[in-house]
């Protein structure tokens, strides 16, 4: 009925945010922290540990970026065909 139509819209809508979430921290992480860090060793100044642990985190990620974006692909990809076809 209409119910299991609401929920099965809602829950995709759900996991399209928690994918797009995803993305954006990554983005965030490999390419907008790193410019934070190039700016203040340029001043001389030393990061807040929060910040300077997420900068480390983005030079993980990209080192590893290519794999990364390749598994939110998959991931994807897996999602979708689970809400498409396994019913």
């Amino acid at each position: 009925g209409m119910t299991g139509n609401f929920i099965n819209k809602q829950t995709t809508e759900i996991v399209y945010f928690v994918c797009y979430s995803a993305v954006i921290i990554i983005v965030m992480l490999t390419f907008v922290f790193p410019k934070f860090s190039e700016m203040y060793e340029g001043m001389g100044a030393n990061l807040p540990w929060i910040t300077q642990t997420c900068i480390d985190i983005g030079k993980f990620l990209a080192k590893s970026l290519s794999y990364s974006f390749f598994n939110v692909y998959l991931s994807y990809g897996k999602i979708n065909w689970y809400y498409r076809y396994s019913r």
